[in-house]
């Protein structure tokens, strides 16, 4: 068979995903804290348009499900909030059609009932996509970790979550 351009870029597509795939099968075998917060092994080492599906595929597979392995040792810090609350954050990033309203179902359910400062983070953020800003100034007033990202949210009001997160 002759080997035209157009055959060679489907053979590539092909083996992209493919090994796409495969490299999220292997992930799916990660702790949860390496899979989220490690830049070389976990959901940030693929591109942008493959993240979303890893982080979804972990989050109803193996953190759904109890069955990965343990977090090494370490001080390593994981809870079961801080993937669904990095899926809202990726569908806020990308903000196709209906990602907005996704984004925020991920994060109402990274609330975590000890952690008020946290759960302020999340209701302004919350506040931002929807374009709140009473609620936004609201649950931003208080003290929290998270106050750079608020200023930034803040003083990037208007504009698409990605540019006001994302600005430096």
């Amino acid at each position: 068979m002759k080997m035209t351009e157009t055959n060679l870029r489907r053979l590539i597509r092909e083996t992209l995903i493919r090994e796409s795939r495969e490299r999220i099968q292997m992930m799916l075998r990660l702790d949860p804290w390496t899979f989220d917060q490690n830049k070389s092994l976990g959901w940030l080492s693929l591109p942008p348009d493959q993240q979303i599906d890893a982080m979804r595929r972990y989050i109803e597979g193996p953190l759904k499900s109890g069955q990965y392995p343990k977090i090494p040792d370490g001080g390593k810090y994981f809870d079961l909030y801080t993937l669904p609350w990095h899926l809202g954050q990726a569908l806020a990033i990308r903000d196709q059609p209906g990602d907005k309203d996704e984004a925020i179902d991920w994060m109402e359910k990274s609330r975590d009932t000890s952690d008020t400062q946290w759960n302020s983070y999340v209701n302004a953020t919350i506040a931002f996509l929807n374009n709140d800003i009473d609620s936004f100034e609201k649950h931003s007033e208080d003290e929290n970790r998270n106050k750079a990202v608020l200023d930034r949210l803040r003083k990037g009001w208007g504009r698409p979550y990605k540019e006001a997160y994302l600005d430096s």
